[in-house]
């Protein structure tokens, strides 16, 4: 894993955080699993 999926990792953990505040965490979470798709770093079979 390179820099980019730590720091991905890390956006992830937060944004758990953040949904109990009722910000949006889960978009932000599936922004990321579509990031990283199109990164290539998971399938695109996690999208469906």
């Amino acid at each position: 894993m390179n820099i980019i999926g730590f720091l991905v990792l890390a956006l992830m953990a937060a944004s758990i955080l953040l949904i109990p505040l009722g910000l949006p965490g889960l978009w932000i979470l599936a922004a990321l699993v579509a990031l990283g798709v199109v990164l290539g770093e998971v399938s695109g079979w996690v999208l469906m």
